[in-house]
């Protein structure tokens, strides 16, 4: 699913990269510093909540760059609450590609055509 993803943003003009844990999306924004992160770093996890770690790291994670997280976790249904920074926005899964889409256009000074 995720190489869609890349597929569709990238033929909307959006530098975009994908990461599957909070580590690959620190070392994927030293290589693409400008790039929209699309991420579901929960994926391998069995816990349903987030942890106070994982907030602080998405906090610290979206003053760099813009993040648009994917998950089934019930935490998501709530992220309005949870203060995670302007840069990021939270998309329950299963998500509708025209809101992922809407999400990404957010915030255009930090996209740029992917090369």
């Amino acid at each position: 699913m995720a190489w869609l993803l890349v597929e569709v943003l990238r033929d909307e003009g959006i530098e975009v990269t994908t990461c599957a844990s909070l580590e690959e999306i620190n070392a994927a924004l030293r290589e693409h510093p400008q790039a929209v992160v699309v991420s579901d770093p929960w994926s391998r996890s069995v816990r349903p909540d987030l942890s106070a770690d994982e907030r602080q790291a998405i906090v610290e994670l979206a003053a760099r760059a813009r993040l648009i997280l994917t998950t089934t976790r019930r935490w998501a249904l709530q992220s309005d609450g949870l203060s995670l920074g302007d840069g990021v926005t939270v998309i329950p899964k299963p998500f509708d590609l025209d809101e992922l889409l809407r999400a990404v256009r957010h915030s255009p000074d930090l996209l740029q055509a992917s090369a």
